[in-house]
C-alpha cells in the first residue's frame, strides 16, 4: 500500500502515469486478471509486477480455509488433487483458449487459475515434511547429485522455452522448485547452502520484499515519465536499492513487529524479522 500510494501521488503529480483501472486493480488484488485493452493510459508497467501478489492472496483465500476443514491429512490429498487439476486445465485452455475468448489479452502466466499448482505443491511438500520420518528419509535419500538433476532439468526448461520463443509453464517445473528449495534446505553444509548464507545474499534476502515492490518504478522509462533520469542506468538501481531500505527498515519491520505483538509466532524459537538489526 505505501508503494502504491507513492506512485497515486506521483501520478497526480504528473510525473508519471497510471491509470485507475490498473491502481485499483491491484489495492484489491485481482491486477492479474486485469486486460491490458482496459487501462485507459499506458501499458501499466508500474503495477504490472503485482499480479504475482494478486496470484498470493488469492491463494491465501483457499489454502488456510482447506486446513481448517480438511486437517492436515487431507489436505495433502487436496493439494495434490487440485494440483494436477490445474496443470490438466492448464494444458486445456493453452489448447482451446477459451479463457482468452472471455478475456482477450490477458496474461497466460498471470493468470491464479493456470499458476496455482507451483504454490500447491510447495504447500504439499511442507506438509509432507512436517512428518519426523518423512523428513528423516528425505534427508537420506535426496542426495547432492540429486539436486543438480533438479536444477538441470529445471534450466533446460527454461531453455526450451527460448528455443520456442512461448512461455506456456508446467507442472514439471511447479514440482522441481519445491524440490530445489527443500534439498537446498536440508542440506545447507553444500556450497550451494554456503552461498546463500554470505552476509551479502542474507541482506538482499531481507530486502527482497520491497526489492521486488520498487524496481519497476526505477527500471522501466516508459512514455509520458518526467523521472527518466531516476529509470536509467545505473542511477535506477541505486533508487530501487534506496526506496527498498526505507520500505524495509520504515514500513516492513514496524509492522512485523505489530503483527508478532497481536499474533505471537506459534513455533518456538521462529525468528522475529521485526527485531533484527
Amino acid at each position: 500500500m505505501f508503494y502504491l500510494g507513492t506512485i497515486a501521488v506521483l501520478s497526480l503529480a504528473g510525473l508519471i502515469v497510471v491509470s485507475q483501472a490498473e491502481w485499483w486493480s491491484s489495492v484489491f488484488f485481482f491486477r492479474n486478471y486485469l486486460s491490458p485493452n482496459w487501462i485507459a493510459r499506458g501499458w501499466g508497467g508500474y503495477t504490472i509486477h503485482y499480479w504475482s501478489l494478486a496470484v498470493e492472496e488469492q491463494f491465501y483465500l483457499l489454502w488456510p480455509a482447506a486446513l481448517v476443514f480438511l486437517g492436515k491429512g487431507r489436505a495433502r490429498w487436496f493439494a495434490l488433487s487440485l494440483a494436477m487439476a490445474v496443470a490438466g486445465w492448464r494444458i486445456w485452455d493453452l489448447h482451446y483458449h477459451w479463457f482468452d475468448r472471455l478475456v482477450p489479452g490477458l496474461l497466460f502466466g498471470s493468470r491464479t487459475d493456470v499458476r496455482l499448482d507451483a504454490l500447491l505443491f510447495g504447500c504439499l511438500a511442507a506438509l509432507l515434511l512436517d512428518e519426523d520420518s518423512v523428513r528423516a528419509a528425505f534427508s537420506h535419500v535426496f542426495k547432492l547429485w540429486m539436486w543438480w538433476v533438479c536444477l538441470g532439468a529445471y534450466c533446460g526448461i527454461q531453455i526450451l522455452y527460448l528455443m520456442q520463443g512461448a512461455r506456456t509453464y508446467s507442472i514439471f517445473e511447479s514440482i522441481l522448485l519445491p524440490l530445489l528449495v527443500v534439498g537446498t534446505v536440508y542440506r545447507p553444509q553444500t556450497w550451494v547452502g554456503w552461498v546463500l548464507e554470505t552476509r551479502p545474499l542474507k541482506w538482499v534476502g531481507r530486502l527482497s520484499y520491497s526489492l521486488y515492490l520498487w524496481q519497476q518504478l526505477f527500471s522501466v522509462p516508459t512514455v509520458g515519465s518526467s523521472i527518466l533520469l531516476l529509470q536509467r542506468f545505473p542511477i535506477g538501481i541505486s533508487m530501487i536499492v534506496l526506496c527498498a531500505w526505507i520500505s524495509y527498515r520504515f514500513v516492513e519491520r514496524p509492522f512485523i513487529r505489530w503483527g508478532h505483538r497481536l499474533a505471537p509466532p506459534p513455533t518456538e524459537g521462529r525468528e522475529d524479522l521485526g527485531s533484527r538489526p
